[in-house]
């Protein structure tokens, strides 16, 4: 559901409350219904169409239980999102994860978050960037998102032993040796053992050397935590291969640490830490948002970003917007891609079987 839509009339993405006290200041003598039919856009993929959904309140606690949102359907009734739309929970199913990186500025709690809101008030107050430059970058990333370059598979065993292949204990160079000392360790964890085991039938793979940074990603276990997620969420799904993001995901981030080195508040909040800056998805998304509106210029953006902070603001609802982080989860996504392409390398090695057969062979031998 569509919290926040884009207005073609007042140019700026309102929820259902500020839309209707615009309307009531500017247009009361027409129908609402129908102007939000005409007018409202989805922020992301443009369909129009909608219709109001009133709040719901409990009879029991008289709490609101669901929001005022905009539902966008069709003649029939049906989710008229197009596919790779944020907000798309079609029929078949084909719901995608990329949720995650819509960034709702307005409804956080969160102190880093509230500074964003404010920088993004001071932009859009000021003219230095306003709610269609927003609509038109997630509309981008929705035609980028739309390249279906990649099928996913569920890869949780091919990750694992891929991991292994790079990072296996110095003990099982060259095959699995039997420690029943390790049984000893609290940490003992018998399907990293297998793992360890499954990984000595291929070689390290070489060609990581050749992407900058995928030897990292390939040998953190949180990284590969999430590229398993991922797999499983997206299972039977095309993605887009987010290799095409590098060069703006290196950009990104060397922006977001400009901006924490030249802010005490950021600076205590963050510390000047690369995963931290890239782990903060509000301050990506400001980032990526700069970067957009200055055609991925690194200084432009960061000249900007210094004239919106000396900036003020009156307006409030200016922060009211759904931000983008193109890069949510990216280095799992990149994990997730090469071990797609690793494992196609070898299509004769039946992963969950011979897992599962590991698996039986070292509960004898560790007497589990």
């Amino acid at each position: 559901m569509a919290i926040t839509a884009y207005s073609k009339s007042f140019k700026r993405e309102l929820d259902v409350e500020q839309l209707k006290r615009l309307f009531n200041d500017h247009l009361k003598d027409k129908n609402f219904a129908e102007f939000v039919k005409i007018d409202i856009e989805c922020p992301c993929c443009g369909v129009v169409g909608a219709r109001v959904v009133n709040k719901s309140i409990s009879p029991i606690s008289n709490i609101a239980v669901k929001q005022a949102h905009f539902a966008f359907k069709n003649n029939n009734g049906v989710d008229a999102h197009l596919l790779f739309c944020d907000y798309y929970s079609g029929q078949d199913s084909l719901i995608h994860v990329e949720k995650d990186s819509v960034i709702n500025l307005s409804r956080s709690g969160n102190e880093v978050t509230e500074a964003i809101r404010k920088l993004v008030c001071s932009a859009i107050y000021n003219n230095y960037f306003n709610q269609s430059d927003i609509r038109n970058m997630r509309k981008w990333f929705y035609e980028m998102r739309s390249n279906q370059d990649i099928l996913v598979e569920y890869s949780k065993h091919q990750l694992n032993v891929l991991r292994k292949s790079i990072t296996r204990s110095k003990r099982n160079d060259e095959k699995y040796i039997v420690d029943k000392e390790l049984l000893k360790n609290d940490w003992f964890d018998l399907d990293e053992e297998v793992y360890e085991s499954l990984a000595t039938n291929f070689m390290y793979p070489y060609d990581i050397r050749d992407i900058n940074g995928l030897n990292y990603k390939l040998s953190k276990k949180s990284i590969i935590r999430k590229a398993i997620s991922l797999s499983k969420k997206n299972h039977g799904m095309y993605e887009f291969d987010r290799s095409r993001l590098d060069e703006k995901y290196k950009l990104a981030t060397r922006l977001s640490l400009h901006i924490i080195d030249h802010s005490e508040f950021f600076y205590q909040k963050l510390g000047r830490s690369v995963a931290k800056a890239r782990a903060n998805n509000p301050l990506m998304a400001y980032s990526a948002t700069l970067l957009f509106v200055n055609d991925w210029d690194f200084k432009k953006s960061c000249r900007m970003h210094l004239d919106i902070t000396l900036s003020t603001y009156v307006d409030e609802n200016l922060g009211n917007t759904i931000g983008l982080n193109p890069f949510i989860h990216y280095d799992a996504w990149i994990a997730l891609s090469y071990s797609s392409k690793w494992s196609k390398r070898h299509i004769g090695f039946d992963f969950e079987t011979e897992f599962e057969k590991e698996k039986e062979r070292l509960k004898i031998l560790y007497g589990i």
